[in-house]
């Protein structure tokens, strides 16, 4: 449960020592994150370090990608725990955080969190280690339930094989009788290898659906940092959906599942950003990212 009453004092105080909009931000976002999870948890996997988290990357003296890297990770994870606060199982998904590495407890709860603000009522799935009852989580919108499982790859470079793999085995913690996703988080990376890695999505997602009929789609989310005129970075949220053209169990409307609109393809990404201008042309202001759901509902109490 995330105590709002101690999140507006935090806030306030907040907002009474600080002025300059980034360091207010970060500090909203830190507050929130060590309201829900505790200071102890804070201390130990994000309170900058000389021994760093390898994912949240929160070391001392940290070179300009891995500063962004961490503010993003900071910002996301808090936005990700105050539009789950409602859900069913929130409490589920906390403990998924205490007792487990912080790289893929985010990720489940973030595409959890992206369905959430989309309008789905969502309902974090305790873990069971029971085959086809142990996935991440479920949505339902419209009349319409799916089960969703989220997994990650780590693989520098895309393999077909690995991922068509990766999905397979993933497969089984679904329900076989009722509508499916598998989300997939690839590197951010990638984002830049469009030649490859569309290719290598594709076989993998065909190569499934060829095998399973026990899903209707896989979402594939990425993050691409883009460098702004200002120095800094605007992070852009993507995703792309690879549809099963003839799932067990049909979906009245598959769209409903979609988080976002996704680019079209990898390589758009960086022109639909800057609007054709090329590397570094967009501007913190042109590209701003949509108001943290945690700094939106302080605008609107205050």
């Amino acid at each position: 449960m995330l105590d709002l009453a101690a999140l507006k004092a935090a806030f306030d105080a907040l907002h009474e020592e600080w002025t300059e909009p980034d360091g207010l931000e970060y500090g909203m976002a830190a507050k929130t994150i060590q309201i829900a999870l505790g200071r102890a948890w804070w201390d130990a996997n994000l309170e900058l370090s000389s021994t760093p988290n390898e994912f949240a990357r929160n070391g001392f003296n940290a070179s300009d990608d891995d500063h962004w890297w961490y503010r993003r990770v900071v910002s996301q994870l808090a936005d990700t725990l105050f539009e789950l606060r409602t859900a069913e199982g929130f409490d589920a998904a906390l403990n998924r955080f205490r007792k487990r590495p912080l790289r893929s407890s985010f990720f489940e709860a973030h595409i959890a969190s992206q369905f959430a603000e989309c309008g789905h009522r969502v309902t974090v799935i305790k873990e069971s280690g029971v085959r086809g009852q142990d996935f991440d989580f479920q949505a339902v919108r419209n009349g319409m339930c799916v089960n969703v499982e989220v997994t990650e790859t780590l693989r520098p470079q895309p393999c077909a094989d690995a991922l068509a793999e990766k999905l397979r085995k993933k497969v089984s913690q679904l329900p076989s009788d009722a509508p499916g996703i598998l989300a997939l988080v690839i590197p951010d990376s990638w984002a830049t290898m469009a030649d490859i890695v569309e290719p290598a999505l594709g076989f993998a997602c065909t190569n499934l659906f060829r095998r399973s009929r026990r899903i209707n789609a896989v979402i594939v989310s990425w993050v691409a940092g883009i460098p702004t005129i200002e120095g800094g970075y605007i992070s852009a949220e993507c995703f792309r959906l690879y549809e099963h053209p003839s799932p067990r169990t049909p979906m009245v409307d598959l769209g409903l599942v979609r988080p976002r609109t996704p680019i079209p393809d990898m390589r758009s990404l960086l022109e639909e950003l800057t609007k054709n201008n090329g590397r570094g042309d967009v501007t913190a202001e042109s590209a701003r990212p949509k108001q943290s759901s945690f700094i939106a509902w302080y605008h609107a109490i205050r």
